[in-house]
């Protein structure tokens, strides 16, 4: 820690400070600790989501503790009775679903369309995920159960919401949500058709849309921005804690394009990783220099580097999920071993 702290003496614009050395002491000593509370139950865990049979649960509750972080960021948590109150009060907290498009105008109401095609691509990993874990409870014939566990998880989420000051809860929130779960839920377990690559392109499609218009918007064109070639800037730029949500949110959206990719091209081993990651950073590179022509936007390598880790680790994600580690086949389940194909295109099974 002092290391650090004394070679930002040769940084400009940073500061020195021995607050941080004490800091950064206490917080390996608070790593330490957890590591011998919980550090060989956790290694153990990871080992099996990453070689081990059936991942899709692990995953999925990986994901959970992911999204419910993301949720609570800027963590400005208050469980005051009183703070809630003022939020009902202030109106941060909306009961009827869409019912703030009727006072948002003009730039206010696309940055709404924005957040909640965000927030859909955040809960659509859920859906995903949860197609692939064994169990009847999430067989297809259970769309009632389906639909309310969606509701209920994104209820929890919102709900937890109003603990944070900084956020606003909304039912539109809820909806969208539980929403985006079952889409991808219904998208998970139809996945093998014999018309799945057309089901791709399309979804391919509506994919690029979204992006489009989540990293365009305000679609106001101005003087040409610099494009930041420092990496870790937007944290220096603004509230860490907020920029945070803002880059784990684009890993997970273009971890969707990796999970597309690699279902494009199922039943191939996965070298085409590599691949997958050009094509994240293809696709983050292009959003970025098109947002150096408009204005309110800090575009920068920072995201196209975020766009490749976050395609590569949704290719991988897929590829565990959809694969039996015992036989290198794909499968269509954990509870299907006897549906294993080398390639779903020449097997003919459709759940």
């Amino acid at each position: 820690a002092a290391t650090v702290e004394f070679l930002q003496l040769y940084a400009p614009g940073r500061t020195c400070a021995g607050s941080d050395v004490v800091a950064q002491t206490l917080g390996a000593a608070l790593g330490m600790v957890l590591w011998v509370a919980c550090g060989r139950w956790l290694m153990q865990q990871v080992q099996l989501a990453t070689t081990g049979t059936a991942p899709a649960a692990r995953f999925l509750i990986a994901y959970l503790l992911l999204l419910g972080f993301i949720q609570a960021l800027p963590l400005d948590i208050s469980a005051s009775p009183a703070d809630a109150y003022r939020k009902f009060r202030d109106g941060k907290v909306n009961p009827v679903p869409f019912r703030e498009f009727a006072k948002l105008k003009d730039d206010a109401a696309l940055q709404r369309v924005a957040t909640l095609l965000q927030l859909a691509g955040l809960y659509l990993p859920v859906g995903l995920l949860a197609a692939r874990v064994g169990g009847r409870f999430w067989a297809t014939r259970n769309r009632g159960q389906v639909l309310l566990a969606a509701v209920a998880l994104a209820l929890v989420f919102e709900l937890g919401q109003v603990l944070i000051q900084s956020r606003w809860s909304s039912a539109t929130d809820v909806v969208v949500g539980a929403a985006a779960m079952c889409l991808g839920w219904h998208l998970g377990r139809l996945q093998n058709r014999p018309n799945r690559r057309a089901q791709l392109l399309v979804l391919g499609s509506v994919w690029l849309l979204a992006i489009f218009w989540i990293s365009f918007q305000p679609f106001r064109l101005g003087p040409r921005m610099p494009f930041s070639w420092v990496p870790g800037m937007p944290l220096e730029g603004g509230h860490p804690l907020f920029t945070l949500d803002e880059l784990l949110t684009k890993v997970v959206l273009m971890g969707l394009l990796g999970a597309l990719r690699q279902a494009f091209a199922r039943g191939h081993p996965p070298r085409l990783m590599g691949s997958v990651t050009a094509l994240g950073l293809a696709v983050s590179a292009l959003l970025e220099l098109g947002q150096t022509w408009l204005i309110g936007h800090t575009p920068g390598i920072t995201d196209v580097l975020l766009g490749g880790c976050g395609a590569y680790c949704g290719a991988w994600v897929f590829h565990r999920v959809t694969t039996d580690e015992r036989t290198g086949k794909w499968c269509r389940g954990p509870q299907h071993r006897s549906h294993c194909r080398d390639d779903p295109r020449e097997s003919g099974v459709t759940v």
